[in-house]
């Protein structure tokens, strides 16, 4: 009798724990994955920034496009992956001493961790507190419903 109750009671306990990896695994690999985007999208930026320094200090002046940037790989090998989304990249050209390499669009989740990442939001924001206007920060996202823009701002 006592083994029948204790393997009632074992097989409970092991749906329960499978009740639990899933419905609180399911949130932890979300989360795990925005994250992930969101660093991908962090390093891409970092690496354009970094190249577009290099680029500036060795021409004298800021790239006018990805495309001088990757040309014989010199300064990038490719244009940077993003993992987790299919995005555009493209040079916006303000002046001749700044421009914003920019990815869109981005997944709402993404841009509000980018911006928390960098300080641009806090930690308790949800995606309706993300900026519409642009960052003054040299790294941020911002936009609307449906049409969100992360940034790296090259040059002053």
């Amino acid at each position: 009798m006592t083994t029948i109750i204790l393997s009632i009671l074992g097989i409970l306990l092991a749906a329960a724990a499978a009740l639990m990896v899933v419905f609180y695994g399911g949130t932890a690999f979300e989360d795990s994955s925005t994250e992930a985007t969101a660093n991908s999208l962090q390093n891409a930026g970092a690496n354009v920034l970094a190249a577009s320094d290099m680029y500036q200090f060795e021409n004298g002046r800021l790239p006018s496009t990805l495309d001088d940037l990757t040309n014989n790989g010199r300064y990038l090998a490719a244009e940077p992956d993003i993992v987790g989304f299919q995005a555009n990249h493209n040079f916006e050209i303000h002046s001749s001493t700044h421009r914003n390499y920019a990815v869109f669009p981005v997944p709402p989740e993404v841009c509000l961790k980018v911006n928390q990442n960098v300080g641009v939001n806090d930690n308790d924001d949800e995606v309706a507190d993300i900026p519409n206007g642009r960052s003054p920060n040299k790294v941020g996202c911002w936009g609307s419903p449906g049409w969100y823009t992360f940034q790296v701002r090259l040059g002053t």
